[in-house]
Formats: C-alpha cells, structure tokens, sequence
C-alpha cells in the first residue's frame, strides 16, 4: 500500500505540473464514465443526461444542499457497491443541518494522497507533526492506515472545552511542525501567543481565512498560513501552495465552476457561485454541487509558477465573532451545535438552529425541532443549550424554538449572527 501511495502521489504531482490539455482530457474521461455509473446505479440522478464533452456539463442541473438534505441516503448510494463497507463522514453543519456522506475504503484512500499532495505544495511532508485544533464531537474521521503507513503523526486538541492558555501551553509542549485550525480560532490563539512563539507552518480552513486573521496569525505565531478549501462532501477542493498566493485546484478529483447569479459562468477576476462535480466518489457523488460559498476566478499564475486554471480566492463560511461577558472574541466555530453538545444527547431532533447576540450581548439560539420530538425532551434539550453556549460566552443566553427558519437561495444561511461582534 505504501509503494502505491507513493506512485499515485508522484502521478498526481506530475499531473499538476503538466499541460491543461492533458487534464482536461482526464476530466472529460472521467466525468462520462462517472455521469453514466450515475444514471445507472444512484436513484437521485436517474433520468440525467448523458455527457459527451466537457461543456455538456453545463446541461445538468444544479444541486443545491437543501435538495441533497430532502433526499434519503440510500436515494444517493450506488447500488452497485453492494456490501462493500463503506465509511460515513458528517459535516460540521454550519449551515444549520450537517450533510452526510459515504466513501468506499479506496476513495478515502485516494482522498489522503490529494490531501498529502496539498501538504508537499506548502512545503510539507507526510511525517511532519499535525496538531489540529478541532471540537472532539465536531468531526467522525479517524486516523487512516494510509496515515499510518507514512508515519504521519496527528494529535487533536478540542478548542472548545480547552482554554486559550491551555492551548499555547500544549502547543509549547507539543512542538508541532504544523498547526491546523478554522482562521477564527487560530486568530484567538496567534493573538494571545508569547512572544517567541514560532512555527513552521499553519495550515487554515473551513471558514474564511480574512486578511485580518491572516495578519494576526503570522504576527503571532511566526508563520503565513497556507489556507485550504474543502468539504466533506467533495473532499479537498482547493488550497493555497507554500507561496500563499492563489489557490490550485485539485483538476483531478473535482470540475470547479464558478456562476454568476444568472447560472451562466463568470470571467476570471469576477466573483461567483461556487458549483462542484465529484470525479473521485462513485459510491456517493455528487454532480454539479452548489457549496453555497462564493469564489473568484483567477486571470494569472500562481506566483509559484503554477500554470493551471486557479482560484484568485474563496469566500466560505462567513460568520460573526462573538462577544464575551469579559469583552474578548469568540469564534463562531466555537458554537456549532455538534461541538457544544455531543450527539448522543438529543441533538438528533434538531433540524436547524441559529444563534443571534443582541447588542445588549445576550445571546438566543433559536431552534426548528422535528415533529416527532416529546415535549420533555424539547425541554430538556433547550435547558443544556443555554448551559452550554453561556458557560462559552459567560452571558445570558436564551434558548427557544420557532415554526421556521428559511434558508438564503444559495441553501445557506447566516447561522451565527451577532450585531456586538459582527
């Protein structure tokens, strides 16, 4: 396994370096074949169109999150898998609803070589130490044999039940090569780093890295960070290489279109929807996926030299800071439903939740509870929440439930509002 890591990782790399010919033609291979699997075995796109060239593409309908949410699992699971185990991933739901996914062991195999790809860009290598700041009850993935095999080590440390202090002093202790974390947290943690503290690296994702957080991180731990663009839905996206300049896109495993608000492409230098088509998942693909996140094409190289087609940036999840009783910042991350309370308590009736700060600072979350949900368990559920999130904040906060909670056009909306801190 090793030795096949090691070839499909130099493939990838000569790949990236070669002519945009040569990968469109890989796309167009790839993308009928994974058309045709799809109309033929996952019930969700029965009844799409074939595909004969690339611009065919823009034939097929756009897919939004809301779609995929109202549609079962196994309408979206090719049946040719058969019993092939397969692994599950959630999102982080900051949209509100997380979306799960299914990958077969192979693909999330072929998911690590683009994410080590990704790290050889920025300079970095398989056995450099990680140390990622990430909720315990925010993520399901598990260390990998791939990991394993390339002695890659990991350590996790929950930035939610773990204080700032705590975290430098881990940080100092663990002398990782590699800090990864959302921007917002990062910030908090660069912002109170001592004097002297200095990394190798610092890898940024899952929120949107602004040029603030960007300024304070590398002030205050001694490192520019290279940020990335993901999902669990279509795996590694895009990602900034160790010139931390435009963001190359991983041509191989994903077509990235960016549309304007009328559907029809936007030109390069011009912000627009973001709209992805998987090459890589057959189990569970996913075709034509609008993210809800906007991005910019760009109209020149990458300062590294990289020629193919790029990403000038990404405009993800866009979230408000919130407000402390003692006046500091906490990132909104920091919130999500899934890293306050751990699933097994009854987070599973919650369809959609939002959390507000007024500008007296108190906060509300307002929840959209399944039918099915029992009145005592609402109750109780509502009495942890304004626990959990004041303990966090050290406010007031205000749990409730509401009839509705409707969704932008996009399929997102402004989950963590907060007009203290915005």
């Amino acid at each position: 396994m090793l030795l096949g890591t090691w070839r499909e990782l130099r493939r990838l790399e000569r790949s990236a370096a070669g002519p945009w010919d040569d990968v469109r033609a890989m796309q167009l291979d790839r993308l009928v074949r994974m058309v045709q699997h799809a109309r033929r075995t996952i019930p969700l796109y029965r009844g799409l169109q074939p595909v004969h060239s690339l611009d065919d593409l823009g034939s097929l309908p756009v897919i939004g999150r809301e779609v995929i949410q109202a549609v079962p699992i196994p309408d979206r699971r090719s049946s040719a898998t058969g019993d092939v185990p397969v692994i599950s991933h959630s999102s982080s739901g900051s949209t509100g609803h997380a979306v799960t996914t299914e990958l077969t062991h192979g693909s999330s195999w072929w998911r690590g070589v683009l994410w080590m790809r990704r790290r050889r860009s920025q300079g970095l290598q398989p056995w450099s130490r990680h140390l990622t700041l990430r909720a315990a009850a925010e993520s399901n993935d598990r260390v990998s044999p791939l990991w394993r095999l390339t002695g890659r080590r990991i350590s996790t440390m929950d930035p939610v039940t773990t204080s700032i202090g705590d975290q430098l002093r881990l940080i100092q202790r663990a002398r990782p090569d590699v800090l990864v974390g959302k921007p917002h947290v990062l910030s908090e943690i660069a912002a109170a780093a001592p004097a002297g503290l200095t990394l190798r690296a610092v890898v940024s994702g899952g929120a949107t890295l602004t040029p603030e957080d960007r300024a304070t991180i590398e002030r205050g731990l001694g490192a520019a960070p290279f940020d990335v663009y993901g999902m669990v839905e279509q795996g590694p996206v895009a990602g900034q290489c160790r010139a931390s300049d435009l963001y190359h896109v991983d041509h191989e495993s994903v077509i990235v279109e960016v549309l304007d608000d009328d559907g029809r492409p936007a030109a390069p230098g011009e912000s627009g929807h973001l709209v992805t088509t998987g090459l890589w998942n057959p189990h569970m693909p996913y075709l034509r996926y609008r993210t809800g996140d906007r991005a910019t094409l760009a109209d020149r190289p990458c300062r590294c030299g990289h020629a193919l087609p790029a990403l000038a940036s990404i405009d993800g999840r866009d979230l408000d800071r919130l407000v402390a009783g003692d006046g500091s910042t906490r990132a909104a991350e920091r919130l999500f439903m899934s890293a306050v309370l751990p699933a097994e308590t009854g987070t599973a009736m919650i369809r959609r939740y939002q959390v507000r700060q007024g500008t007296d600072g108190a906060c509300t979350v307002s929840i959209l509870v399944t039918a099915d949900a029992r009145r005592e368990e609402v109750a109780d559920l509502l009495h942890r929440v304004e626990q959990a999130y004041g303990s966090v904040l050290c406010r007031p906060v205000a749990a409730r439930t509401v009839t509705d909670l409707p969704l932008e056009r996009t399929g997102k909306f402004k989950q963590v509002v907060s007009e203290l801190g915005g």
